[in-house]
């Protein structure tokens, strides 16, 4: 993990620094009981050494030193020994839970953050205030030798809480919020941003969720666990859905309505393409060529990749599977941010004044979205929509998502895009709105 040349001349770098022989042997330690890569994680871009955010997460960071939301005597325990506190809990009220094999699972997470750590390799907060005109008395903030991005404390207490939880759902609220104030320490101890905190959070929860799902049986037959070993994947599933639509013999064939698609979904976003041009493409995709030699349209190429990218992902049922979605739409039909990159700025819809979600909030979000499969696609779909997870491209990915949950019963979506689409979607903002308002009267 090299330091970029113009770092070595500068000493106002945005990084934390390289890991040392000690941390390289924690980092490949790895994590062989934890069933996750981290390839599958979201990537997360904490927000930019001096931009906005920054600053206001800075001043966050600062109000809560000097009026800590935590005793000191707490902060003292959740800073030195976190899995201590766990544990007295879990003694002190008799608690199911191996708490040998609770922190030998919680050795393994830590080899894995370390390793999360050194790839955003973020300076602490008491770095950033000490290269920086800052009035701020950083000297009494402890250092620390990791980078800052994810926090550790928090990755680990929200973990530990869903696994002491699900053996234990009575203790459920209250190991939730002893996770909390631990997560809570971490700014109040101007350790962490309030980033730092919430990625943290996320990887807890979700490898909490991957492990509970590993042992609670056969992984075979969980659906999400082995999308390789699908006999019909990808592709020749689209083959499939095209078969069983042309043998209804409804009027027209799933090449029609595929092209209908590609066309509406663009006209959508005031991009016109040409219909012959959609036709062929359609046409070639569903014989299963690569997007490649589908078409040289980038508008109609960044929908069949998303296509594709969806039909191999199966269920888009994590963040990173929805990056994944955008990523494949591509850059170069991308007009703000990146293809796959959450959105950094907040954003608020022009017609109806609707507020998207905070960037802050992107991810916890979009992860609530994700874990909430059994509501009417959509319905589902509106509320990606009223995330609005990306800079742009998110009523394209959005569609590709909504097809993926229709399983891929094009002409069903087809229906769902007409002339009032656009309409159910402001309806929907200014039926939120005005219960919000209700609310606060």
């Amino acid at each position: 993990m090299p330091i970029p040349i113009k770092h070595l001349f500068s000493e106002n770098f945005d990084i934390h620094r390289q890991p040392n022989e000690k941390d390289m042997k924690e980092m490949s330690k790895g994590w062989p009981n934890l069933p996750i890569e981290l390839e599958e994680l979201p990537e997360i871009i904490p927000p930019e050494a001096g931009s906005q955010r920054h600053q206001i997460e800075l001043e966050k960071l600062k109000n809560y030193f000097f009026k800590p939301v935590n005793s000191q005597e707490f902060l003292v325990k959740s800073n030195d020994k976190p899995f201590s506190l766990l544990a007295g809990y879990c003694n002190k009220h008799n608690l199911n839970i191996n708490l040998e094999a609770l922190d030998k699972l919680n050795d393994e997470l830590a080899s894995l953050i370390l390793n999360l750590k050194f790839k955003y390799n973020r300076p602490r907060p008491k770095e950033y205030m000490s290269r920086s005109q800052n009035q701020f008395p950083y000297e009494r903030i402890e250092s620390n030798k990791s980078p800052s991005f994810p926090s550790g404390h928090a990755a680990h207490a929200f973990f530990n809480a869903c696994i002491v939880s699900k053996f234990n759902p009575d203790h459920e609220m209250r190991l939730r919020t002893l996770a909390e104030m631990i997560a809570q320490s971490r700014i109040d101890l101007g350790k962490h941003y309030p980033s730092d905190v919430s990625f943290g959070r996320f990887l807890g929860e979700y490898i909490a969720k991957k492990y509970l799902e590993k042992i609670e049986g056969d992984m075979n037959l969980n659906e999400n666990y082995s999308e390789d070993n699908n006999e019909i994947t990808g592709r020749k599933r689209l083959v499939e859905y095209a078969k069983r639509h042309d043998e209804k013999k409804i009027g027209t064939t799933y090449v029609d309505e595929l092209c209908e698609f590609l066309i509406r979904s663009n006209e959508i976003e005031r991009y016109v393409v040409d219909i012959k041009e959609a036709e062929d493409a359609a046409y070639s995709f569903v014989r299963g060529l690569p997007v490649k030699h589908c078409t040289k349209n980038k508008y109609i190429r960044s929908h069949l990749d998303a296509i594709d990218a969806a039909l191999n992902i199966d269920r888009v049922n994590t963040p990173k599977k929805v990056q994944e979605i955008h990523l494949a739409l591509g850059d170069d039909v991308i007009e703000r941010g990146h293809a796959g990159e959450f959105r950094q700025y907040s954003h608020y819809a022009r017609s109806t004044g609707y507020p998207y979600s905070e960037p802050d909030q992107i991810l916890d979000d979009v992860s609530a979205w994700c874990d909430n499969l059994n509501i009417e696609p959509f319905m589902r779909h509106i509320i990606y929509e009223c995330i609005h997870p990306f800079g742009d491209g998110n009523g394209r990915s959005g569609r590709i998502i909504l097809l993926s949950d229709l399983d891929f019963d094009i002409a069903k979506i087809n229906d769902l895009i007409g002339d009032n689409y656009i309409q159910r979607l402001v309806d929907y903002q200014h039926a939120s709105h005005k219960i919000e308002e209700d609310n606060e009267n």
